[in-house]
């Protein structure tokens, strides 16, 4: 099953507690069936990115255009890493 990447942004009518801006996101890679990487703005957590063995705050920077560089920059280095172009 080769890789795949899904990603959803919607605009809210109002920003959710915890956020400054009404934009929700969720950015996904999935390898094998199996999740290695996603970004989102879960309620309560604000934004963070994990990995199979990792979760970590992510500093957004206003820019969908920025996240969506850094989270396939993120899945560029996690291919090199395991050998998977």
């Amino acid at each position: 099953m080769p890789p795949r990447r899904s990603s959803f942004g919607w605009q809210l009518s109002r920003p959710l507690e915890g956020l400054a801006r009404r934009f929700k996101y969720r950015l996904a890679h999935v390898v094998g069936g199996r999740c290695v990487l996603r970004d989102d703005n879960e309620r309560g957590k604000g934004d963070h990115r994990r990995t199979a063995t990792d979760e970590r705050p992510y500093r957004f920077q206003q820019s969908p255009d920025q996240l969506m560089r850094d989270f396939l920059a993120d899945v560029r280095r996690l291919n090199h890493h395991h050998g998977r172009p």
